[in-house]
């Protein structure tokens, strides 16, 4: 959880009486309810406020007969954003993989497959897209042996701003509290997450309401 700063990728600009914190929140999750009473604030006042960044179960290597983009959209639909790839590159839609929708009213990463693009002619089709897609960023093209499909990833990483906190100190304590009882290590990545069900409860911090995840 960050004051006045957020995580290196991606920056945001954290205003005056506002909380940014970032989380986990992988597949299968369960639903949790917490007692503790709500800090206030509001979420989504801008769609920046809202990140969620695909946590991919396939890596593209840089070899095969695939074509691997990996994007960042503001305010579309990751449909959205497949159906314009398709429309430029001249080709079917079912030729497009990804592994699961994303927010529209967020700024979202992540992986988007080509399939067949197999000659280098292609492959620079592919990378001359980059720019003229709306509200679309292509961060990666890389080229990856299978084909990416529906639920073929591991969870989501998301960052939240919340805006318009009155008492931000006790806020901030309240919600670090939180975390520091249930903060995990992951030592192969050397980095830190909230367990699943904490994620949950700070989410009802937020709300206020029955929190879910998944």
């Amino acid at each position: 959880i960050t004051r006045g700063t957020a995580d290196p990728i991606p920056r945001v600009q954290i205003p005056a009486r506002a909380l940014h914190f970032s989380v986990i929140i992988m597949l299968n999750a369960n639903t949790y309810v917490t007692s503790q009473k709500g800090i206030g604030g509001t979420i989504r006042n801008q769609y920046e406020d809202f990140y969620v960044e695909e946590i991919p179960e396939i890596i593209p290597d840089g070899e095969g007969p695939n074509v691997y983009v990996w994007i960042e959209k503001l305010g579309r639909t990751t449909l959205d954003v497949v159906l314009d790839i398709a429309r430029d590159l001249h080709i079917s839609r079912k030729r497009m993989g990804f592994a699961g929708m994303k927010d529209k009213k967020a700024r979202t990463r992540q992986w988007i497959c080509i399939s067949n693009m197999e000659s280098e002619e292609q492959f620079r089709q592919v990378k001359d897209l980059e720019g003229t897609i709306y509200k679309t960023d292509f961060l990666k093209v890389v080229r990856g042996r299978k084909k990416l499909r529906m639920g073929q990833l591991k969870g989501n990483k998301f960052q939240i701003l919340i805006r318009d906190i009155d008492d931000i100190e006790k806020s901030a304590e309240k919600v670090c509290g939180l975390g520091k009882k249930y903060y995990l290590c992951n030592r192969n990545q050397e980095r830190c997450f909230l367990e699943t069900r904490k994620i949950a409860e700070i989410a009802q911090l937020v709300e206020h309401n029955l929190a879910k995840v998944g």
